[in-house]
């Protein structure tokens, strides 16, 4: 891919905030490959966030990382991660509420910022 494509492509990226930004994401060497792959990551990244936030928004109550991976059909870990990005975007933060999880730890209740 020559320079001058990628950076046309770099133009068309989303917002850096958004819920599909890729920005620095791939590695340099081997950016062509990995900026595919990074490219790649960031729509299935961008497709869960923009999902995470979707659920969290029809659950003013809140929901547990467990409850929501439940919802979204996901791994825990996975979705926690989603819901982390959407934490550092400022849209979810925590209810200052806890509930028990699967092992019967206490659980942080996260909410949609409205």
């Amino acid at each position: 891919m020559s320079d001058k494509a990628y950076q046309r492509r770099e133009t068309e990226r989303p917002p850096a905030g958004s819920l599909f930004d890729t920005t620095g994401m791939h590695r340099v060497p081997d950016r062509d490959t990995s900026i595919a792959a990074a490219r790649s990551a960031a729509s299935s990244a961008g497709k869960s966030r923009a999902l995470a936030l979707e659920i969290l928004r029809n659950h003013p109550e809140g929901l547990t990382d467990f409850e929501l991976a439940d919802l979204a059909g996901m791994q825990q870990t996975s979705i926690g991660k989603r819901r982390g990005e959407l934490v550092a975007q400022g849209l979810v933060r925590d209810s200052g509420r806890r509930r028990p999880s699967t092992t019967g730890s206490p659980s942080i209740v996260w909410e949609v910022i409205r």
